[in-house]
């Protein structure tokens, strides 16, 4: 069994009081690390957030809760209060092998901080009449909330990677066609920004790894990496003291 602890960073926003808030690598590490097996993750304390906007996270709403974050995609419990980590561990222990995904048509298998960040999909069914903010389509076709269009991979899938989603192996290289509404929009990650103009489209793996789609007359632009600004603080976050 391999632990992993993430140190959250405090933000201070004028007549928003504080908020602790995961990196936004870190956060995009963990998502990943969750579709490769069976996963918890145990907050301790609470207040932890995490951002779906890479850029400008110093606003509370461009961030969400750390449950809504990994709901879905892993055992979520946490340490506070009166709850002791022996509670918070009979919580793993009692739902980490349980198969809580269908197949690939399976709404839960979306990166929900990418697909609706602003609504917190508690009551997700498992039907073809998945009911959110976002007007979905079906189990084939599915419309975000900017109105791009996620379509299940056309031929072979790309990649060899077997993704798992709550104890369920999907097919080798899944993902999405996502593509572009008729004006142009931004797709976000907790890592990256992409520029989507009309007629473009990207995949989108179920572990939120975006890739550039390659036979489309009008290519989608990777606008912004949280990577390629921040390669030092992740060390020192490492270094530090766990909170």
């Amino acid at each position: 069994m391999t632990v992993t602890t993430y140190r959250l960073s405090e933000v201070k926003v004028r007549n928003e009081g504080s908020y602790l808030v995961m990196n936004g690598i870190d956060a995009s590490k963990m998502y990943k690390t969750m579709h490769r097996g069976n996963c918890a993750v145990i907050q301790v304390g609470t207040g932890a957030r995490v951002p779906f906007h890479p850029r400008d996270f110093a606003q509370k709403r461009n961030t969400m809760e750390l449950e809504q974050f990994v709901r879905y995609k892993a055992v979520f419990s946490k340490v506070h209060g009166r709850t002791s980590p022996d509670d918070a561990m009979a919580v793993v222990a009692a739902q980490l092998t349980s198969l809580e995904c269908d197949d690939e048509r399976d709404p839960r298998c979306l990166p929900m901080h990418v697909f609706d960040p602003s609504h917190d999909h508690v009551a997700c069914p498992l039907t073809d009449a998945v009911k959110v903010r976002a007007q979905y389509q079906g189990p084939k076709i599915r419309t975000d909330r900017k109105s791009r269009q996620w379509h299940p991979p056309r031929g072979i899938p790309h990649g060899s990677d077997e993704l798992r989603v709550r104890g369920r192996v999907l097919r080798a290289g899944y993902h999405w066609d996502v593509k572009s509404a008729e004006n142009t929009s931004d797709l976000m990650t907790t890592l990256e920004i992409w520029k989507m103009p009309p007629g473009s489209y990207l995949n989108v793996s179920p572990d939120a790894h975006v890739r550039s789609g390659q036979s489309s007359a009008v290519s989608a632009q990777l606008k912004y990496t949280l990577a390629a600004k921040q390669p030092d603080r992740t060390k020192q976050q490492r270094r530090g003291k766990p909170r």
